[in-house]
């Protein structure tokens, strides 16, 4: 069972410039979606959770997808541009300024975003009287917090027209079905030395994904910008 939590935010930078007609009418681009110090390989979900929850947020405004900008960069140039802002959380003056020339008849705006921290909080590691009466079945939750930055570049004024830090988690529990607890009149006792002893921990819930852990960003995100 998935819950996420509703994200928290410090905006860094919001143009006055920035308004509901002009997105409306500019559109956006998402060139892509970073993580610091990882591998490209990680991107392709993260990106595919951003474009949803743009569409299903704000279905008023035009998103031109990641991999149409990525076609019209060019991939040696896309990946670029990404490890810039994924090094840097930012892009430099003259990269902007490409950017501008290449995507500005079809966005105004560029939106970027990259992954600040990811936190894994498994559940404590069972004691010794959790096999008083029987194996532990059920351990707890798993959470998995991200933190994630969006800046969203105006390509028309060559600068940043909304930035912000997201912070949202996704947690992931079993569900009630699968929930054993410690019960029975007789106490259990296991032979660690032999084979079929002590046992490992047999349930456990899956780990969120980092986008399961960021879409709640990204939605925050979308409801921010103007309307």
């Amino acid at each position: 069972m998935l819950a996420g939590c509703a994200a928290e935010r410090s905006v860094l930078t919001a143009d006055q410039e920035l308004t509901a007609a002009a997105l409306r009418e500019g559109g956006m681009a998402l060139v892509g979606v970073t993580m610091v110090d990882e591998v490209e390989q990680i991107r392709p979900p993260l990106v595919a959770a951003l474009e949803r929850a743009m569409v299903e947020t704000r279905p008023d405004l035009t998103l031109r997808p990641a991999a149409a900008v990525t076609e019209s960069l060019g991939t040696a140039e896309s990946r670029r541009v990404l490890a810039g802002y994924q090094r840097e959380a930012a892009i430099d003056a003259p990269t902007l300024e490409a950017l501008s020339g290449t995507l500005s008849e079809v966005a105004r705006f560029a939106l970027f975003a990259r992954v600040d921290k990811s936190t894994i909080h498994l559940p404590p590691a069972p004691r010794a009287s959790d096999y008083d009466y029987g194996p532990p079945r059920y351990t707890g939750s798993i959470r998995r917090d991200a933190r994630v930055r969006l800046t969203l570049y105006d390509l028309a004024r060559r600068k940043v027209a909304w930035e912000a830090v997201y912070t949202s988690s996704s947690e992931n529990s079993l569900p009630d079905s699968l929930i054993i607890t410690k019960r029975g009149p007789a106490r259990v006792t296991y032979d660690e030395g032999e084979p079929g002893g002590r046992p490992d921990i047999s349930v456990t819930p899956e780990t969120p994904s980092l986008a399961e852990a960021a879409v709640e960003a990204f939605r925050r995100f979308a409801g921010d910008l103007p309307r």
